[in-house]
């Protein structure tokens, strides 16, 4: 009983788990292929609003690196979801992706 539950969980993990790639992965894609891209002037004003809104101690034991990274996954869903608003209402035979219908099916 607990190993078939335990295979549940696992199971219901591992689907999250790979719709989340897939739709981090079409995020990306559409980013690359619509030249959507973060400036460093953006990354660098993000990155400052979050130092100014942490504990300085607290600041000496985060991995930066990751910060950054994190930082530039956020700005960068965030504008590839403005992107896709704005030009909801167009063809995707207009876009330079041509057709999203292939991101998302994969």
């Amino acid at each position: 009983e607990l190993c078939r539950y335990l295979a549940e969980i696992r199971t219901s993990y591992e689907e999250k788990a790979t719709t989340n790639i897939k739709k981090i992965l079409s995020i990306y894609k559409i980013a690359e292929r619509e030249e959507v891209n973060v400036a460093k002037e953006e990354l660098e004003a993000a990155f400052e609003t979050y130092r100014r809104n942490i504990n300085p101690e607290k600041l000496k034991e985060i991995d930066l690196n990751r910060v950054v990274r994190n930082l530039h996954e956020n700005i960068l869903i965030d504008k590839v979801f403005r992107f896709l608003y704005e030009n909801a209402n167009r063809s995707t035979e207009d876009l330079k992706y041509g057709n999203l219908n292939e991101v998302f099916s994969k």
